[in-house]
């Protein structure tokens, strides 16, 4: 039977050899024969050059892990970043704005992030942030609702979609008179001036602002240009827009500590910390 050689001693030959030691010079020290140590030393080459594929291997792999993970702090950097815009919330988004989600998320790689770095302050802003967003989509839901409640109020008929039995306003005339009221409000000027765009077409009785149709009233024009100027100037003094602005101060302060956290993350240029990928690879 073979003697059985430890793997320390064969790599032991190895060393001599590759320091250049001969195999019968090598076999005399060890008081082996010169076959054993030449097939112990081969033995010894092939584990040696596996050692090595296995450990580029987990490399390779170690290195994309971490750039997956730092392409996740990336993607919540950018969805942050797109959030620094003034965002215009209609009536129709402005419900599914009251439980905000990241994109990333639903990423697999979304947990891993999160068993690395368990503790960072990252994740609390990220919450703070959301709150701040429902927040601020809760006090755009309650403009676009005195809006509607004022128009319907004053110009006593029915916000619709599509065409229908005149008299009548378009859904879109409050989402224009909003959009102004919370633009005034967060920029301190409106994206449009409405009262200085509105314009009457007797002829198919439209009350419009700029291009767009806000009202089809044949023979009352003047009267619901007047309520939709009204409407406009009460939404603009409201509690509800003024709040708009509070809320989109703390929107964008809880916007730049979350990204300020994630930046501070991409600064280090990797994820430190370990995930159950990081345990399978041996890390």
């Amino acid at each position: 039977m073979p003697e059985k050689i430890a793997p320390k001693l064969m790599r032991k030959w190895l060393k001599m050899y590759d320091d250049g030691s001969p195999v019968d010079v090598i076999a005399k020290k060890s008081h082996r024969d010169v076959r054993t140590i030449k097939r112990y030393i081969e033995q010894a080459k092939h584990e040696k050059l596996a050692e090595s594929v296995r450990g580029n291997i987990m490399m390779e792999a170690a290195q994309h892990h971490q750039e997956d993970l730092l392409g996740v702090v990336k993607d919540i950097m950018g969805e942050l970043e797109a959030d620094t815009n003034k965002p215009e919330i209609t009536s129709e988004d402005a419900d599914d704005l009251s439980s905000v989600e990241l994109s990333t998320e639903s990423s697999s790689y979304w947990e891993l992030l999160r068993q690395h770095l368990p503790r960072d302050p990252l994740w609390d802003l990220i919450v703070k942030w959301k709150k701040a967003y429902a927040d601020f989509a809760d006090s755009c839901d309650a403009v676009h609702t005195i809006t509607s409640d004022l128009l319907v109020e004053k110009c006593r008929c029915r916000i619709v979609n599509a065409n229908t039995e005149p008299p009548f306003l378009f859904t879109r005339a409050a989402e224009l008179i909003c959009t102004e009221a919370m633009t005034r409000a967060m920029d301190g000027k409106p994206k449009t001036d409405i009262a200085a765009l509105l314009k009457i077409d007797r002829k198919s009785g439209n009350v419009m602002s700029g291009g767009t149709i806000m009202a089809v009233a044949p023979g009352r024009e003047d009267e619901f240009a007047g309520y939709i100027r009204e409407v406009l100037g009460k939404v603009n003094d409201s509690d509800e827009t003024t709040r708009v602005y509070y809320k989109y101060d703390t929107l964008k302060q809880a916007n730049g500590k979350a990204r300020r956290a994630a930046e501070d993350i991409l600064m280090l240029g990797m994820i430190p910390g370990l995930c159950r990928i990081c345990r399978k690879l041996g890390l």
